[in-house]
Formats: C-alpha cells, sequence, structure tokens
C-alpha cells in the first residue's frame, strides 16, 4: 500500500491518479474534500483523531464517510505539534481509539522514543520503534507505519506466534 501525507486536495487528486492507495490528511479543514476525492479514487483516507465528519448534534461518534465507500483511519497525530507527555498520552489512548474506529499510528523514528529511552544516537532506536509498533498493534491499530519494515513485520510475526499459540505448530529449528 502506497500513501502519500497532504492536506493540498490538488495533491492527493494527482497522486491518487498516479496509483496512490492513501491518503494521509494531516489537517482536519480539508478532511470533507479529502473524504470526496477518495470516493472518487476508491482509495483510503487517514485523518486527524480529532477530526469530526459527523453531522452537528452527534458528538462522540465515528467519523463516517457519508457514501460508506472510504476506508477511514484515524491518526493520533504522534509528534504533530504535540510535546512529548501529550505523545505519551496519546500512545496509551490507542486501545480507547481503537474502539471508535480504525486506528493508523506512525509513531517510526520519532523523538518519543529518544525520550523513553534516553538514546542520543541517531539510528540507535530500532528497538524502541518496535517496542512502539508491536504496543500499537497489540492495543488495536489496524496500521502501524514505520520505516524498519522488514524488523517490524519479524516482530509482529514473533509476537502474534507467541500470543495466538500458533508456535506450538510451527516447525522449530534449533539452530
Amino acid at each position: 500500500m502506497i500513501s502519500i501525507d497532504t492536506y493540498h486536495p490538488e495533491t492527493a487528486e494527482r497522486a491518487l491518479k498516479a496509483g496512490v492507495d492513501m491518503i494521509n490528511c494531516v489537517y482536519e479543514e480539508p478532511v470533507r474534500q479529502m473524504l470526496a476525492i477518495c470516493a472518487k479514487y476508491n482509495a483510503s483516507l487517514v485523518i486527524p483523531a480529532n477530526s469530526h465528519l459527523e453531522e452537528e448534534g452527534s458528538a462522540g461518534t465515528v467519523p463516517t464517510d457519508p457514501a460508506g465507500s472510504v476506508p477511514i483511519y484515524l491518526d493520533p497525530m504522534i509528534g504533530f505539534g504535540t510535546t512529548r507527555e501529550e505523545d505519551l498520552e496519546l500512545l496509551r489512548g490507542i486501545p480507547e481509539l481503537a474502539k471508535k474506529g480504525r486506528v493508523l499510528v506512525g509513531a517510526s523514528r520519532k523523538r518519543i522514543v529518544k525520550r523513553i529511552t534516553g538514546e542520543r544516537v541517531t539510528g540507535k532506536n530500532l528497538g524502541g520503534n518496535l517496542g512502539i509498533a508491536v504496543w500499537c498493534a497489540m492495543n488495536g491499530a489496524s496500521i502501524v507505519r514505520v520505516h524498519d519494515v522488514q524488523e517490524t513485520v519479524q516482530a509482529l510475526k514473533v509476537v502474534e506466534a507467541l500470543s495466538s499459540g500458533e508456535l506450538d505448530r510451527l516447525p522449530l529449528k534449533n539452530d
């Protein structure tokens, strides 16, 4: 799946014409316009978790596409104008957010990992990034957007096997 981050409807439309599958609308203002564009191209849409697409008077409802044709993902917006403490709260809030709809978390290589681990050397935060990705996936995130794809997939496969009992059915090799 290929996605782009934009808040420009024109850019979103050009990207969808070029074959992009998902638009990550990083601001609330153009969400309704992006929704119409994504419906036209049968694409998914990621919106800030605090976006409000519902009708007035229906506070607390899940943002939806009135036509029902666009898969919508809620993004807690880790690292977008937030403090590290706010990022921790957003991450802790993933289970509740997942009760409202599909969740996409993009916390890979964000400063929050350095804040949690104390690691200061660039490129030495893989363990922390994997920890956040696994935690988010285990707590309801439908998609975790990462930089270290192979390592994250491997970590998620191991956790899934351990969680589901699949390990008992796997041929194990003693190396």
